[in-house]
């Protein structure tokens, strides 16, 4: 985890009423979209809600909410916070981002790599 004189540092964020928190190396741009410019494709999950283009780069819009057990918030925008895992980038919606925080005062701390497993979103694995 990024680290300040020994202490490892996370973003805070709010999702589905929870503190939930990422490793500060995990996390990219913060921004927010305009939920028309959000391209949903056929019946996704609940958890997804679309695909985005960043740069020229088409990511999925995952709703951290959905982690929770509830349901994402239909707002006219959308909070997106970057996250990497290895090679792999998404955006995550999220209700607020509360800043940067040492991870004892994050809130509950998830690995990253969680958020890139298809079965956290409801995607089912196709079959052979």
């Amino acid at each position: 985890m990024a680290q300040v004189e020994g202490e490892a540092l996370v973003l805070r964020l709010v999702a589905g009423g929870r503190l939930l928190a990422l490793p500060m190396q995990a996390t990219g741009e913060i921004f927010e979209l305009a939920r028309e410019n959000l391209t949903v494709v056929g019946s996704l999950p609940p958890g997804v809600l679309g695909l985005v283009n960043w740069r020229g780069r088409p990511l999925w819009v995952l709703a951290l909410a959905h982690l929770t057990g509830h349901l994402p918030a239909v707002t006219a925008r959308l909070r997106l916070v970057l996250v990497r895992s290895g090679d792999a980038l998404a955006a995550i919606a999220v209700d607020g981002v509360e800043g940067v925080f040492p991870a004892e005062e994050g809130g509950e701390v998830l690995d990253p790599k969680r958020l890139f497993d298809p079965s956290c979103w409801g995607v089912q694995a196709a079959n052979p």
